[in-house]
């Protein structure tokens, strides 16, 4: 699956998965908290504060948050940080924009979630009192997120 297709098919998932609940329009952001990035998804609700990519696997959950070793992936991300707008709490993640360091994070990460048997992404907000909207459930196989993404996106549902 591509980074595009990667990027889709979270924004489709988001949508799909909030509709019920009022959430639309999601854009895949960085999230800044305090000094640490994650990956999130805003929806247009009204509100400006983003919601968080989380793992989860059994009853185990954990948050996605940027992290690497990379001297190149931390000098971004100091620069990132130095001149992150003051005030707001994410950015959209455009891809093109980012450097490949950030990318081979955000997109290996990802693929290593989806190859791991049980282990699925959702979204968390602390002011959200609705059940959180699932990207992909711990019973979806890679093929099966693979295969909807490349039978969608030609269609303009993605």
């Amino acid at each position: 699956m591509t980074d595009e297709k990667l990027i889709q098919m979270l924004k489709y998932r988001a949508a799909q998965s909030g509709r019920d609940v009022g959430l639309k329009e999601p854009e895949v952001v960085i999230v800044r908290n305090a000094s640490n990035l994650y990956l999130g998804i805003k929806y247009d609700v009204g509100h400006d504060y983003p919601f968080f990519v989380r793992f989860s696997s059994g009853t185990k959950r954990g948050m996605f948050k940027l992290v690497s070793d990379k001297p190149e992936f931390a000098a971004w991300k100091a620069s990132a940080l130095k001149n992150w707008v003051c005030g707001t709490t994410y950015c959209i993640f455009d891809p093109t924009t980012v450097p490949d360091c950030v990318k081979h994070v955000v997109f290996g990460t990802i693929m290593q979630a989806l190859k791991t048997k049980g282990m699925g992404l959702d979204c968390f907000a602390l002011s959200f009192t609705a059940k959180d909207p699932v990207l992909v459930d711990v019973n979806e196989s890679y093929e099966e997120v693979a295969i909807e993404t490349d039978l969608l996106c030609p269609f303009d549902f993605c």
